[in-house]
């Protein structure tokens, strides 16, 4: 048949009685592919390496699989009716939206005015170094005055740097690991 002599394929609209009939069959509903393969029928997983799916298609009445499902490597849910329903088609159809298919994010994803996140100057592992040899600073000086002793000024003045490059080190690296 030519393209521009089919008739549409008639939509399904879903009703809450739908939804709360049908038993989920995939239980992680909170990731965006368990919630979508929980509300369609035929599901079967055709790849386990890379999350491929195969199911009726809600948007039409379908008798074999025509709904490919793919979960990206970040979360995201790709979709694609082989007998030609459109996204928005599939997703009204079982009552989601399109931001249904997106992992949740945090941070920048809902505030564009957010400031960027800092990427560390440096790794904990670079990082080790400088805090043992400040480390044994500060301690020599803890030493020193544990046992009654004194600090020079220059002494002082290094213990205070020493402290100075540990906590400055620590900042670095506590909100990334």
């Amino acid at each position: 048949m030519r393209p521009e002599t089919q008739r549409p394929r008639p939509v399904r609209q879903p009703d809450e009685a739908t939804f709360q009939n049908r038993r989920p069959k995939f239980t992680t509903t909170s990731s965006p592919i368990g919630n979508l393969l929980s509300r369609l029928d035929g599901v079967r997983q055709t790849d386990r390496e890379d999350r491929k799916f195969l199911a009726r298609c809600p948007a039409h009445d379908d008798r074999s699989p025509s709904l490919g499902i793919r979960e990206t490597d970040d979360g995201r849910v790709l979709l694609k009716c082989w007998a030609g329903c459109s996204f928005e088609q599939i997703t009204s159809a079982i009552g989601l939206s399109v931001s249904d298919l997106f992992p949740v994010r945090h941070g920048r994803d809902f505030d564009p005015n957010a400031p960027k996140p800092r990427r560390p100057k440096f790794s904990a592992y670079e990082l080790l170094p400088l805090v043992i040899t400040e480390a044994m600073v500060l301690a020599l000086a803890y030493r020193e005055l544990a046992h009654g002793g004194t600090l020079s000024d220059a002494d002082l003045e290094r213990a205070e740097l020493a402290e100075h490059a540990v906590m400055g080190a620590w900042a670095e690296v506590k909100c990334y690991g």
